[in-house]
């Protein structure tokens, strides 16, 4: 009798079956951490980044690949880059060098000049490529329509001036009559010329340093502004009085690019709008003529609600106006509600624009 053959079974090789278990765990191992690189990088990109910017390198950009952090920006000189690569090494980062796109300046930035003259700018300044030239004369042209003489010198070796927002500041210069010269160096202003009076000399200084602090709140001004000689002390016989043009023009000067606004649903003064009312506070001191502060809100909430909450933000003003010296008498507040925007209600930032104080001269009724 022939016995049918049976299949043959063979049994698996321990040794593959080990090697294939291995990979398997190697293949899920690589999954998973590609899964997690992303967020890792992340994170240490951001804890390097405030590493740099606490070393003062506050517009430096900070990449993480791996475990290598990657500078990007422009350093004012070879020590300032080494500190800044120093700083990127926290924990988790194993190495820190400069991108390719990084640029190190083997001189000190130089000041950026600002003349305002006859009612022309000019622009001097001196920056390390043409982009930034280009730059640098768009921000300007754009508040002054293009009417400006430059003088921009590219020099591959200087460093990138660090700038405050500048159209701002060339609002707030050119506001006021008068001859003045804006020196910005980094953080710190420098403003000279020859002023009318008292009220000018510090509304204009305050417009120039609430415009400054926008962009950076550490922003300090030295206001070298002197008040031009009439044979006479200001107001009295022969000199020019507070009120009249002189006083339109120190008020112009203080409120220039700096609005006193609010938060939604707000009466409270910031910062920013206190700085600005001290500017309107020198204009309104010495014998200017009585002034109107007409609060306005959005048109977000209720007709009456609007209502009172405009008088408030009026009455806030002139509360705070008095506490700074000018005469309670001199000053009217008024709430319009939500019937006199100044921009489209319909956006956010034109909601910001509405909810506003204006201040200006009161009309006899």
């Amino acid at each position: 009798m022939i016995l049918p053959a049976m299949p043959h079974l063979r049994r698996p090789r321990p040794v593959a079956f080990v090697v294939s278990l291995l990979i398997a765990w190697l293949v899920l191992g690589l999954l998973a951490f590609g899964l997690r690189r992303g967020p890792i990088e992340k994170n240490l990109a951001e804890r390097a980044s405030d590493a740099v910017r606490r070393a003062g390198a506050a517009h430096i950009e900070v990449t993480v690949t791996g475990t290598v952090a990657i500078l990007h920006g422009d350093f004012a000189s070879p020590a300032a880059a080494q500190a800044a690569l120093r700083a990127a090494k926290v924990d988790g980062v194993s190495s820190a060098r400069l991108g390719d796109d990084a640029l190190v300046a083997t001189r000190p930035a130089r000041p950026l000049v600002l003349t305002y003259a006859d009612g022309q700018l000019t622009v001097r300044a001196t920056v390390p490529d043409p982009e930034r030239r280009a730059a640098l004369l768009a921000d300007v042209a754009d508040v002054t329509g293009g009417r400006l003489t430059s003088d921009i010198t590219v020099d591959p070796s200087a460093g990138a001036p660090q700038l405050p927002p500048l159209a701002g500041l060339v609002t707030a210069l050119t506001r006021a009559p008068g001859t003045y010269t804006l020196t910005v160096d980094g953080s710190s202003l420098a403003l000279t010329g020859t002023v009318a009076n008292e009220s000018t000399r510090v509304g204009l200084g305050a417009a120039v340093l609430t415009a400054g602090r926008a962009g950076d709140a550490g922003v300090v001004l030295d206001n070298q502004l002197v008040i031009a000689a009439t044979g006479a002390d200001e107001g009295g016989a022969g000199g020019t009085p507070a009120g009249g043009e002189s006083a339109e023009a120190a008020l112009a000067a203080a409120t220039a690019g700096h609005p006193v606004t609010f938060a939604p649903g707000s009466a409270a003064l910031s910062a920013a709008d206190r700085a600005s009312l001290d500017g309107v506070a020198a204009a309104l001191r010495a014998g200017a003529p009585p002034a109107l502060v007409a609060g306005h809100a959005d048109s977000t909430g209720p007709v009456a609600f609007n209502q009172t909450l405009s008088l408030r933000r009026a009455e806030a003003a002139v509360a705070y106006l008095v506490s700074k010296g000018v005469p309670p008498t001199s000053l009217r507040a008024v709430g319009f509600g939500s019937s006199r925007p100044a921009a489209d209600n319909a956006t956010a930032g034109g909601r910001a624009t509405n909810r506003r104080v204006e201040i200006t001269f009161d009309s006899p009724a």
